[in-house]
Protein backbone atom coordinates (compact mmCIF):
# COMPACT_ATOMS: atom_id res chain seq x y z
CA UNK A 1 0.00 0.00 0.00
CA UNK A 2 1.54 3.26 -1.28
CA UNK A 3 0.44 6.76 0.35
CA UNK A 4 -1.33 9.46 -2.22
CA UNK A 5 1.83 11.15 -3.62
CA UNK A 6 1.05 15.70 -2.23
CA UNK A 7 0.46 17.89 -3.82
CA UNK A 8 3.14 20.30 -6.28
CA UNK A 9 3.37 23.29 -4.43
CA UNK A 10 3.47 24.87 -8.32
CA UNK A 11 1.08 22.88 -10.35
CA UNK A 12 2.06 21.51 -13.42
CA UNK A 13 5.71 21.87 -12.19
CA UNK A 14 8.90 19.42 -11.25
CA UNK A 15 9.71 21.78 -8.70
CA UNK A 16 10.11 20.30 -5.12
CA UNK A 17 9.43 22.20 -1.84
CA UNK A 18 13.02 22.14 -0.92
CA UNK A 19 14.25 23.34 -4.38
CA UNK A 20 11.80 26.07 -4.02
CA UNK A 21 12.83 26.67 -0.82
CA UNK A 22 16.43 26.50 -1.43
CA UNK A 23 16.24 29.28 -4.51
CA UNK A 24 13.79 31.18 -2.02
CA UNK A 25 16.52 31.29 0.01
CA UNK A 26 19.42 32.05 -2.06
CA UNK A 27 17.46 34.62 -3.40
CA UNK A 28 16.38 36.81 -0.32
CA UNK A 29 17.78 35.40 2.57
CA UNK A 30 21.49 34.85 0.73
CA UNK A 31 20.89 37.78 -1.31
CA UNK A 32 22.22 35.89 -4.38
CA UNK A 33 21.34 37.15 -7.89
CA UNK A 34 19.66 34.12 -10.17
CA UNK A 35 22.89 33.54 -12.41
CA UNK A 36 24.84 32.64 -9.22
CA UNK A 37 22.01 30.12 -7.68
CA UNK A 38 21.99 28.93 -11.71
CA UNK A 39 25.86 28.68 -11.29
CA UNK A 40 25.21 26.83 -8.47
CA UNK A 41 22.49 24.79 -9.88
CA UNK A 42 24.91 23.64 -12.68
CA UNK A 43 27.62 22.49 -9.95
CA UNK A 44 25.09 20.21 -8.72
CA UNK A 45 24.28 18.71 -12.12
CA UNK A 46 21.20 20.38 -12.14
CA UNK A 47 20.39 22.40 -15.18
CA UNK A 48 17.75 25.27 -14.18
CA UNK A 49 17.60 28.61 -16.17
CA UNK A 50 17.11 31.56 -14.68
CA UNK A 51 14.34 32.26 -16.55
CA UNK A 52 12.54 29.53 -14.51
CA UNK A 53 14.16 30.60 -11.26
CA UNK A 54 12.25 33.79 -11.94
CA UNK A 55 8.56 32.10 -12.58
CA UNK A 56 9.00 30.37 -9.50
CA UNK A 57 10.11 32.66 -7.05
CA UNK A 58 7.15 34.57 -9.04
CA UNK A 59 4.74 32.16 -7.70
CA UNK A 60 5.98 31.29 -5.01
CA UNK A 61 5.73 34.81 -3.51
CA UNK A 62 2.44 35.22 -4.89
CA UNK A 63 1.34 31.76 -2.70
CA UNK A 64 2.59 33.65 0.18
CA UNK A 65 0.93 36.83 -0.30
CA UNK A 66 -1.96 35.07 -0.85
CA UNK A 67 -1.73 33.16 2.23
CA UNK A 68 -0.73 36.15 4.36
CA UNK A 69 -3.66 38.52 3.05
CA UNK A 70 -6.49 35.87 3.11
CA UNK A 71 -9.23 37.36 4.95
Amino acid sequence: MRAPQPEPPIPGSFATPSLLAWIVNGKYVMSLPLYRIETDLKACGATISRQDMAVCVQLVVAGLVTMIFRV
